[in-house]
């Protein structure tokens, strides 16, 4: 019978001896693909960091870098008008352009900015061969405009122009007219009551957002029942409702060749009980309050 344990001992011999013989334990070869892969790596590095995108510019004020001169023309609502102006900075890259209104608060002498939708916009830019550029800008109001022009340059440098311009409305006819949020508008008789304003707004074809209507622009008509005296009447050039007795008074609104029908409800205070009618009694055949109709 073998005796085990001279045989482990040899075995253990055998496998602590072999290391030294080349022909007994061999390496793993090498992938040959290897250095091809880490050469690609390499390359991929290093055109990475060449196209890297540069870092841009810290901005910095820099004004009469743009003459800007607005248009002795009147502009049309809600259709494309160029504005031409002369770099005098070679380089200009980039134009930002944003639209409002400075209105005064009432009964007070601070000034505001009233910025309609979609009055900011980045505009391309159109070179002339005299060396001049344009954008094109689509009103958002009527009447008097201000319109901001930002203009950025490689460099960082920022120029910051403003010019007035004059709005009129447009030869077509909007697509809807808007008026107020409601069909129906309550309001009271109260001194410290808030005072109701009647908003317009219009949709044109290819103009993505309402544009937004100055009253001064629109005609109102109020009507009472039976001819009897009226229970509001209306600022044309605010749209503003001005509440004379409690009653209903249903209010043509027309702009554009469209009229918008809206519902004012008239009381003494907050507790009143007086009863409406939704100005039923004042609608021709066919009408509807909050309806528009196209004259």
């Amino acid at each position: 019978m073998l005796n085990s344990s001279v045989i482990n001992a040899a075995v253990l011999y055998a496998l602590l001896t072999s290391g030294s013989e080349p022909n007994c334990v061999k390496p793993l070869p090498e992938n040959p693909m290897q250095p091809q892969i880490q050469q690609q790596q390499v390359q991929s590095q290093a055109l990475a960091s060449q196209v890297a995108t540069p870092k841009r510019p810290i901005p910095f004020s820099a004004p009469g870098r743009l003459d800007v001169a607005a248009p002795a023309h009147n502009l049309k609502l809600a259709e494309e008008n160029e504005i031409t102006f002369r770099p005098r900075v070679a380089g200009l890259t980039e134009v930002e352009t944003e639209q409002l209104r400075y209105v005064t608060e009432r009964n007070s002498s601070v000034t505001l900015p009233f910025r309609p939708e979609g009055g900011w916009a980045k505009v391309p830019l159109l070179y002339h061969p005299d060396g001049s550029a344009s954008i094109k800008v689509t009103p958002r109001l009527l009447g008097r405009l201000a319109l901001r022009i930002v203009a950025r340059f490689p460099d960082g440098g920022v120029t910051n122009s403003e010019i007035m311009l004059n709005v009129e409305p447009p030869n077509r006819s909007p697509e809807k007219l808007t008026v107020g949020d409601s069909p129906w508008v309550r309001t009271f008789l109260g001194p410290k009551e808030p005072v109701r304003f009647l908003p317009i707004s219009a949709i044109y074809k290819n103009v993505k957002e309402e544009v937004t209507i100055n009253p001064a622009f629109a005609s109102f008509h109020v009507r009472s029942e039976n001819n009897a005296s009226p229970a509001i009447a209306i600022d044309p050039a605010r749209g503003m409702i001005k509440p004379l007795g409690a009653g209903e008074a249903l209010v043509e609104t027309s702009f554009g060749g469209w009229t918008n029908l809206t519902c004012v409800i008239v009381k003494e205070n907050r507790e009143s009980s007086f009863r409406n009618e939704g100005c039923k009694l004042m609608l021709r055949p066919g009408e509807t309050v909050g309806m528009s109709i196209r004259k």
